[in-house]
């Protein structure tokens, strides 16, 4: 019931517009993965199963269209959501060799970091609370229901799950230089010898 008035209260409050696009992008990000000890762990940075492309799954309002002439006010781009994560939320991107990866993500990637999948028990749980978090802080987030945004992470999860799952020992990473955390993450397992230093496209 607490929960149900919550949306409620927030969909009440929805305007057209919303005023703060960047901290509603970067907050969802932040709730839907964390981080992670695994350096096998990935989040894609382009792609079908990327951060951006999720978002606009579940809250198509606030995102800027590739290829559009004009700037709209209270939508993000996927290039300026990239460089907000990594400049200002501590996401690093690292580069992959891996082939199921690069295939359909590129080959920059948020690396040390995990999708919160809808299918474990403990993961879903803290998606539910954080999205009335989300509704709470941000009315325009109410847009999409519950139901609906956990429909959508159990989708990427779910695919994202199988192309992180072939042949681990083909992934390498490197750190990219433009990102805020220069060197190897000191609690997970990647190896220094492995990294070599450039720029995502």
């Amino acid at each position: 019931q607490i929960h149900s008035t919550v949306v409620m209260w927030a969909q009440q409050r929805y305007s057209g517009v919303c005023e703060s696009p960047k901290e509603l992008a970067a907050a969802f990000a932040c709730v839907v993965t964390a981080p992670s000890d695994n350096h096998m762990d990935w989040v894609a940075r382009n792609g079908g199963e990327s951060l951006f492309q999720t978002l606009s799954r579940i809250l198509p309002e606030i995102i800027q269209l590739s290829g559009g002439r004009h700037r709209l006010k209270g939508r993000i781009s996927g290039p300026e959501f990239n460089k907000m994560l990594q400049s200002s939320h501590g996401f690093v991107c690292a580069r992959t060799r891996k082939r199921s990866l690069a295939s359909s993500a590129g080959n920059w990637l948020f690396c040390n970091r995990r999708w919160l999948d809808p299918r474990d028990a403990d993961d879903l749980c803290i998606l539910e609370r954080e999205y009335m978090r989300l509704c709470s802080r941000f009315p325009r987030f109410a847009a999409c229901c519950q139901s609906r945004f956990l429909d959508v992470l159990t989708d990427v999860c779910s695919s994202w799950t199988v192309k992180t799952a072939d042949s681990p020992h083909k992934a390498y990473a490197s750190s990219d230089p433009q990102s805020p955390t220069l060197t190897p993450p000191t609690h997970g397992t990647l190896n220094p010898a492995s990294l070599r230093f450039g720029t995502p496209p």
